[in-house]
């Protein structure tokens, strides 16, 4: 997001009111709200892509929870695009390195086993 775009959104007087008066579960203003905007005001200044990984499968208004047990050396190689996940790792057509920034959400008891894999993995 630009300086532009960030002093349009804090400026806004068309949409967020609007957005605070109606959005009600399963419509969260901060997960709708700036898609929303940006995606109506600036169409070609956004990727039109996620950075966060998230299981929607079980439905609900909320994602599914990555426990200590989902927490592989391939799944977090799928999480950035180092294990098989060409079809997602795209973006305006092309490949791209990474695939996500992000995964949402993890389990409490899932960080000892992120912290132990976060260096062979993410190289960090």
């Amino acid at each position: 997001m630009d300086r532009r775009l960030a002093v349009f959104v804090i400026a806004d007087e068309r949409y967020y009111p609007r957005f605070r008066t109606e959005c009600r579960a399963p419509c969260y203003v901060d997960e709708h709200y700036l898609p929303t905007v940006l995606s109506i005001e600036a169409p070609t200044q956004i990727a039109n892509r996620t950075v966060t990984l998230v299981d929607w499968s079980r439905g609900g208004a909320h994602p599914a929870t990555f426990g200590a047990a989902d927490v592989t050396e391939d799944f977090l190689g799928m999480l950035v695009g180092k294990k098989g996940n060409a079809e997602r790792c795209m973006y305006n057509g092309q490949p791209v390195e990474v695939c996500f920034l992000f995964a949402r959400k993890f389990a409490p008891a899932a960080l000892p086993q992120l912290l132990s894999l976060s260096s062979k993995i993410l190289g960090y």
